[in-house]
């Protein structure tokens, strides 16, 4: 081959991007004309590099061979390991080029992008300052510079040096792009929106700017336009999740929930991320039974998965899947033949008829709803109650293999979910003390303790209560049971070793305060089971931009870490979720119940939680320990505990006087129109003089059942069955038998609100009532109008049947 022409060919082939040919033809070149000049090999090298090729690596080789102290040759075999992902290699070529020119800018820069690429920021920020040093006009050095202080949260550091990179090079629409995101995290939403427009004017097909776009004008409420953003994004990409789970969030917000399930779950079928998965069980919770039934075969594994690995809040995902399961024609008949028998039938045959319990027991979704979270539907309660009564029997009967073992289990970690709140009869009650006391024997005598007799007492009574069940810890169980062991057993002690070496912030002397405490030690509230699914950790301030984006909101949280306070914590969803919620965040959780932190501090042990202190503690007496300490937060969270205490607004004053200057409250009370159903069931307990133990609680709640059921919706209490706590022992206990509970009208709050000279940032609503809300009241976007909410309450009642949820800003 004449090497003239063999170096046109070579040349040509990888311009032209024949990437093989050109391998092909100078290796040839290199066996047949060797050895070629210096510059001709580098000239080779640089031109396989661009065209992608491995072969450059050996070019860039064969120069140092022959020059060892080659500089370009050094930093350009860097270039071409660094595209292989050979970043160590690559690292070391770097460091050579320098050894022989230390000041050689783009080495350094090079250097500071494979830090960058480790995650090693504060290493690659100082060799991008170093370079920029070198060289102050480079805007690609500037622009990597900007990315890197934007990822330690130094935004405006970051937005000074992207802005000096597009000075020198206007032009380019990553820069842009890149400012356009710093901006967005600055809360500068309206700038962010023109950076990204300006990025997409300059590269048309820049998919991640139009979808980041419309995020921005999501969070702007500005629906169309996004939705239009991520069309013309996935006309260039179809098939990219990101924006079609995006997509998906926005067409929930719009009320068009038959397209939000479909493009949802495509987007999780396509690729599993945090937010797919998010957006896939946002748009489950909100369909209907019906819109479910549109979407295509397959969604009820992809639901099954949703519940059981918490994508969304297991409780809301529970209506969708109880439809979704009830849709099995047999599983549907069983329900039918529960909800239309007498209240004392207990006749397993007629529930399971032929195959019954094969079509339960492996249904996973059935199981997944009964392990993940509290049953809190009315029909299915009944089913389960009759069903626990079956398994009583078939406990009983040698006859009976365990082929629903699975199921089984999942139904007695059901009941002790929902604190054995299911309705028995006096015959049931006998026969599992009797297994009770028969298993109880068996740990004695060291009998082998047949799995179908421990899971029905597991059904009826926490396994942790009797005497010698550790005995059963050590030995080898099926899965399901050795997860029932944990939950009833080993998860119980140990909260109470927790419990017993919890640290004690403050005396708790108040009548109010003890007797709350005693409640909640005998009933810790809320039992839950799993946290649902979150993004990335946010900013405070980025976050309620989002949600309150007309709402002007004083810088507060700047300060790192952003120190929080949650007082009243409970059992620790609230605390547990609020530590994974914000970067740099560190939790303090206090809370009046032993039982309830012992709970909490496990949860966070299981979820991997480490930003988190937990101490006992009483509100009213927070100000004498810290106050004189100087000890202030950023944010302090209150939600559903202030309205427990003796005196509310004395409470409140107290947790106002730890905030530090502009810092921020998200608090929770409850309304007194939402909760008219409670109040009459209030009356009710009075009246017939229930207690409030757990035998009372579940003979009330079949008391409240069968009045509903005689007087249908026009029962004043038939609103009760639509909150989720009247399921659970704990739960009803703390909806209808608090100790101590005080209601509030929105004007109340608000005349509270500006005695207390904070500034009102907010409700926490459904975007389906922020929909009516805009309709009704387009005059006020920011949705800060209190009277205006006030009316709204009146012509929907139970807007606010959990309570009112709102952020304020204290002033300086």
């Amino acid at each position: 081959m004449n090497p003239k022409n063999g170096l046109d060919l070579v040349f040509n082939y990888y311009r032209s991007g024949r990437v093989d040919a050109g391998d092909a033809t100078c290796r040839a070149l290199l066996q047949e004309s060797a050895p070629l000049e210096t510059p001709l090999l580098l000239a080779l090298g640089m031109i396989a590099q661009q065209a992608g090729s491995r072969l450059a690596i050996d070019l860039f080789g064969m120069v140092l061979a022959a020059t060892p102290d080659h500089i370009d040759a050094h930093f350009y075999l860097g270039n071409a390991l660094l595209q292989d992902g050979r970043l160590a290699d690559a690292e070391a070529s770097y460091a050579r080029a320098l050894a022989v020119a230390a000041d050689h800018a783009d080495a350094i820069y090079q250097l500071g992008v494979i830090a960058h690429l480790q995650g090693r920021l504060d290493e690659a920020i100082a060799r991008y300052r170093q370079a920029i040093a070198l060289q102050p006009d480079a805007p690609a050095k500037l622009g990597n510079l900007g990315v890197a202080l934007d990822a330690q949260d130094r935004f405006a550091e970051a937005a000074h040096c992207l802005r000096q990179a597009l000075a020198l090079d206007p032009q380019n629409a990553e820069t842009f792009f890149n400012l356009g995101n710093t901006l967005k995290s600055l809360g500068q939403t309206d700038e962010a929106i023109a950076c990204y427009r300006h990025a997409i004017e300059l590269r048309a097909d820049f998919v991640e700017a139009l979808d980041n776009l419309g995020v921005a004008l999501q969070e702007q409420g500005v629906l169309e336009e996004a939705v239009a953003c991520y069309c013309r994004a996935l006309a260039l990409h179809p098939n990219w999740p990101p924006t079609l789970a995006n997509l998906g969030v926005a067409l929930r917000e719009q009320g068009k929930l038959d397209e939000a399930i479909t493009t949802s779950l495509r987007a999780v079928q396509l690729g599993e991320s945090a937010e797919t998965r998010i957006a896939f069980a946002q748009a489950v919770c909100a369909a209907s039974p019906q819109q479910l039934a549109n979407v295509q075969a397959g969604l009820r594994e992809w639901v099954t998965r949703a519940i059981a690995e918490a994508w969304g809040r297991p409780a809301d995902l529970l209506s969708p899947s109880l439809a979704l399961v009830t849709s099995n024609p047999v599983i549907g008949e069983m329900f039918d033949r529960a909800t239309n028998s007498g209240r004392e039938t207990r006749d397993a045959e007629s529930l399971f008829a032929a195959e019954g319990l094969a079509a339960v027991a492996d249904y996973a979704l059935l199981i997944a709803l009964l392990e993940n979270t509290q049953a809190n539907d009315a029909t299915l309660e009944r089913f389960l109650t009759m069903t626990r009564a079956a398994l009583l029997v078939r406990a009983g009967n040698p006859v009976h293999a365990d082929e629903a073992l699975a199921f089984w289990c999942a139904l007695a970690r059901q009941c002790f979910i929902n604190g054995y709140v299911f309705a028995e009869t006096e015959t049931e009650t006998r026969r599992a003390k009797e297994l009770r006391d028969e298993i109880a024997a068996m740990f004695s005598t060291g009998t082998p303790v047949p799995p179908l007799k421990l899971v029905a007492v597991a059904a009826y009574f926490p396994l942790h209560g009797i005497a010698g069940i550790a005995s059963l810890l050590p030995q080898a169980w099926a899965p399901a049971i050795n997860a029932l062991l944990t939950q009833q057993v080993r998860e119980p002690a140990r909260e109470r070793e927790i419990a017993a070496a919890m640290a004690r912030a403050t005396p708790i002397t108040g009548e109010v305060s003890q007797r709350v405490r005693q409640q909640y030690e005998e009933n810790p509230y809320p039992r839950w089971v799993k946290l649902p699914a979150t993004g990335k950790p946010d900013l405070l301030t980025a976050m309620l931009k989002r949600e309150f984006p007309l709402v002007p909101i004083g810088p507060a949280g700047a300060t790192s870490p952003l120190e929080i306070l949650v007082a009243g914590c409970g059992t620790g969803q609230h605390s547990n979720a609020t530590a994974r919620a914000y970067r740099h965040a560190r939790v303090l959780a206090v809370d009046l119940s032993l039982a309830s932190l012992g709970f909490a501090k496990r949860k966070s042990e299981e979820l991997g939680v480490n930003n988190i202190d937990y101490a006992q503690a009483d509100i009213m007496e927070l100000g004498k320990v810290w106050l004189p300490s100087g000890r202030r937060f950023d944010l302090i969270e209150s939600v559903g505990v202030l309205h427990h205490l003796d005196d509310p607004v004395a409470g409140w004053r107290v947790l106002l006087s730890l905030l530090k200057p502009r810092g921020l409250m998200r608090l929770g009370f409850y309304s007194e129109r939402a909760r008219r159903a409670v109040v009459a069931a209030r009356e009710f307990i009075a009246t017939h003089g229930y207690g409030s133990s757990a035998e009372e609680i579940r003979c009330c709640r079949q008391e409240i059942l069968a009045q509903v059921h005689q007087d249908g919706a026009a029962s004043s209490l038939a609103p009760l069955l639509r909150f989720s706590d009247f399921y659970g022992t704990s739960e009803c206990r703390d909806l209808l038998f608090h100790v101590q509970e005080t209601r509030y009208e929105l004007p109340q709050l608000k005349s509270i609100i500006q005695e207390l000279d904070l500034d009102f940032i907010g409700l926490l609503v459904e975007p389906a009532i922020r929909r009516q809300y805009d309709a009704l009241y387009p005059g006020d976007p920011g949705r800060t109008n209190l009277d205006n909410w006030h009316v709204f309450e009146q012509r929907y009642l139970e807007t606010f049947a959990g309570m009112y949820q709102f952020w304020v800003q204290a002033r300086d």
